[in-house]
């Protein structure tokens, strides 16, 4: 019901516009890009390798990997090319941890490895 409000006003401003109301108007909606559509969510366990289809995972989505003693968690980088690579590490005491690695491919699919 919140999401209505703003549809509400525009189409009430709208109708008051021109004299003619709606039918008068022309409202022109632009697709969001893809770095600003709402984050996904992806979870990955130690040991696991995912790859997912051209399309999957989008720019800004958050793949996280649960690691002994610690999460490692990376945003989807938005590169116009569709060529990107990212990694992190995560150390905990007494030499835990673990490591995600995201890679693009030539296809626009992309992997995911969550290692200890």
């Amino acid at each position: 019901m919140a999401r209505l409000g703003p549809l509400v006003l525009l189409f009430g401003l709208l109708s008051r516009c021109g004299g003619g109301g709606l039918s008068s108007a022309t409202v022109h909606i632009t697709p969001l890009p893809a770095h600003r559509m709402p984050a996904r969510h992806v979870t990955l366990r130690p040991g696991e390798h995912r790859t997912f289809g051209p399309g999957v995972l989008r720019p800004g989505d958050v793949v996280t990997c649960f690691v002994s003693g610690g999460t490692v968690r990376l945003r989807v980088p938005n590169r116009p090319n569709g060529n990107w690579s990212v990694g992190k590490r995560v150390a905990t005491a007494g030499g835990q941890g673990g490591e995600l690695q995201l890679r693009s491919t030539p296809d626009g699919s992309a992997t995911a490895t969550c290692r200890r």
